[in-house]
């Protein structure tokens, strides 16, 4: 199985690589945002997973459906980018993760603590919202892909 994540970043990279061996799958990545000038990046994966600067509409899914990509997940717990309708019509399966509001909320407000007070145990808690966006949105396309439908990590929601 062959997976690829756009918009990486950094502090993604090895979770990505921690999953990838554990599932022995191939995970290509990159910083690029998905658009039409790196969707052929995409050619021979099995699933898309994006951030939120991809803004996925009607032509960039008619051309993951022309690479015979059906599955794609956000590591974001939001999904505004992506058409959701024309997915659905279409017969692309998309992921995105949700989050406790309140957690959210904390997370936001302790980043300026992150800032100015390097503040170990905010950063902790970032770095483990990172690490379940990555795992979260690669276990949701394995699932999709190996069994093609909605069954996935109860953190996830399927459209």
């Amino acid at each position: 199985m062959k997976l690829i994540a756009y918009e990486i970043e950094e502090d993604e990279v090895k979770y990505f690589k921690e999953i990838a061996a554990n599932l022995i799958i191939e995970i290509v990545y990159t910083e690029k945002t998905l658009n039409d000038k790196t969707i052929e990046m995409a050619r021979g994966c099995d699933g898309v997973s994006i951030l939120g600067q991809s803004k996925i509409d009607s032509a960039i899914m008619d051309q993951l459906k022309a690479l015979n990509i059906h599955y794609l997940s956000t590591r974001t717990i939001r999904y505004d980018h992506i058409d959701m309708d024309y997915a659905k019509r279409i017969g692309i399966k998309v992921a995105y993760s949700s989050y406790d509001s309140k957690a959210v909320a904390e997370f936001v407000r302790g980043s300026d603590s992150l800032k100015k007070q390097q503040d170990t145990d905010m950063f902790l808690y970032a770095d483990a919202v990172v690490r379940n966006m990555v795992i979260s949105s690669v276990y949701a396309l394995v699932s999709f892909v190996n069994r093609g439908d909605n069954n996935n990590p109860a953190s996830l929601y399927c459209k």
